[in-house]
């Protein structure tokens, strides 16, 4: 049996077009975005069952991104990106069998 893991992080900053689009239709830089933060964890484990000629591979992760930044659209069709408010959290899992 093979186990892994892996640690990630990202960083990405505003865009020039995110920046220059404040909701207040104000000119100049929406001085309220910054950077997403994102942070990321796997782990799994991958073989066989020799007696039931089987292989596996079991994988699960879990990811954060603090001050994601989040597209919304006002009533007239303007649009404008806002920093979340909370930490954005999410996992999954996946199980996956092989048969000879």
């Amino acid at each position: 049996m093979n186990l892994s893991s892996n640690l990630a992080t990202a960083y990405q900053t505003p865009t020039t077009v995110q920046l220059s689009n404040r909701p207040s239709d104000e000119g100049g830089f929406n001085e309220d975005l910054g950077p997403e933060d994102l942070r990321s964890f796997e782990v799994g484990a991958r073989g066989s069952i020799a007696d039931w000629r089987v292989r596996f591979e079991v994988a699960g992760y879990f990811s954060t991104i603090d001050g994601a930044l989040v597209r919304f659209q006002r009533a007239d069709a303007q649009a404008y990106t806002q920093r979340a408010d909370q930490p954005l959290a999410g996992g999954d899992a996946v199980i996956a069998f092989a048969l000879p």
